[in-house]
């Protein structure tokens, strides 16, 4: 497999969990990478890979892009994609809410779980519900997340490519910037 991400374990240093950047898996080690399992897989028929993934409060949490028939998500709904969370070995489905796209990066902070979709802005998982917390951040493509010592977010945007792979030179919707909450 291509790793996406690797978690190790904060209470067992063994326990590792990398997701598959080519295909809807997530494996685990609990001997430090000497042996390797499947943690948990979901439809190769509807999903083509892992995008994002996190360990909160002892759970995995992961993103994976849908699979469309003949073309890739990214054309036909931009970034689209499913969020899961493991629980004894099965993927629970956490579309509820206003989160539909592929999570780009989650960011675990204490008792909150947050995740940043590429183009569709910033949410907290409330329970089983992604709430909108995106204010007044752009619309534009996002690329990772950070929440600093106090409290601060900082959503890292950057250039993308139009359909027909061309860069967007000059869209206003297009900044390389860094966002940060008030």
């Amino acid at each position: 497999p291509s790793v996406v991400g690797i978690i190790v374990d904060p209470k067992d240093n063994k326990h590792i969990i990398v997701g598959d950047r080519t295909d809807p898996t997530i494996y685990e080690s609990t001997d430090a990478g000497v042996t390797w399992k499947t943690l948990v897989a979901v439809d190769k028929t509807d999903y083509y890979r892992v995008f994002s993934l996190t360990l909160h409060q002892g759970k995995v949490y992961f993103s994976v892009m849908k699979r469309m028939k003949g073309v890739l998500a990214l054309f036909s709904d931009p970034m689209s994609g499913s969020t899961f969370r493991v629980e004894n070995g099965k993927a629970i489905p956490l579309n509820d809410g206003s989160l539909s796209r592929v999570v780009i990066r989650f960011h675990s902070n204490g008792g909150s779980l947050y995740a940043l979709s590429h183009i569709s802005g910033l949410h907290r998982l409330n329970g089983q519900t992604w709430e909108d917390i995106t204010a007044n951040l752009p619309d534009l493509g996002y690329n990772d997340l950070m929440i600093d010592d106090q409290g601060t977010f900082h959503a890292m945007g950057g250039g993308d490519l139009d359909i027909a792979l061309k860069p967007r030179v000059g869209d206003a919707k297009i900044i390389n910037e860094i966002y940060l909450s008030s």
